[in-house]
């Protein structure tokens, strides 16, 4: 077996250096954001500095190109593996075989729809407004949603997305790596 060509070694390298810092990074600074929830004015509205809306609607906007990106990175590198073991896979097909090994592994792969979406409305398409779930308040539990359009009835959930949405998507990112793991390690066998 030939080694890869340099420029895909670069990519190996790149995955385990910036992944885990870049995703730490932006959870970090969504949970600090978190932590310091905006004060509940009455029943509806809360006061807000632009600052702080902005800094929280960059934030989501990073990790959601942090997590595209990665698993664009992965596709790539899922390409080359099949290529290097004489098993190439179209780059349009890579999507779907990683969903396929994913849900063999019993996985819900429903997140790289979802990650995809809320990535193209953040990137270009929307203006995004921020509400408080007041939906399990008797359980002290407030989330932040992240409308796509002004709303005053929520049972479309198309048009809004949790911030714990998010959180979910990055869970769901990081616990396929065993079942991807074992595929590429199954194509040098």
């Amino acid at each position: 077996m030939e080694h890869p060509p340099a420029d895909d070694t670069v990519l190996v390298l790149h995955l385990p250096c910036v992944l885990p810092l870049s995703f730490e990074q932006c959870t970090q600074l969504l949970r600090k954001r978190e932590d310091a929830p905006f004060p509940v004015l009455g029943r509806y509205a809360f006061p807000s500095d632009d600052t702080r809306k902005y800094e929280l609607l960059l934030d989501i906007d990073s990790l959601l190109f942090e997590v595209n990106a990665a698993a664009d990175l992965i596709r790539s590198f899922f390409v080359l593996l099949h290529k290097h073991v004489g098993r190439p896979i179209a780059k349009k097909a890579v999507g779907k075989k990683l969903q396929e090994i994913l849900a063999a592994a019993g996985q819900d792969t429903r997140w790289f729809r979802q990650l995809d979406n809320h990535r193209n409305f953040f990137i270009h398409n929307g203006t995004p407004y921020i509400a408080v779930d007041l939906t399990r308040t008797d359980d002290d539990i407030y989330d932040l949603l992240i409308m796509k359009e002004t709303l005053r009835d929520f049972r479309d959930t198309a048009k809004f997305l949790r911030l714990s949405d998010l959180g979910l998507i990055v869970r769901r990112f990081a616990t396929m790596k065993p079942a991807l793991q074992e595929h590429l390690i199954g194509l040098f066998k």
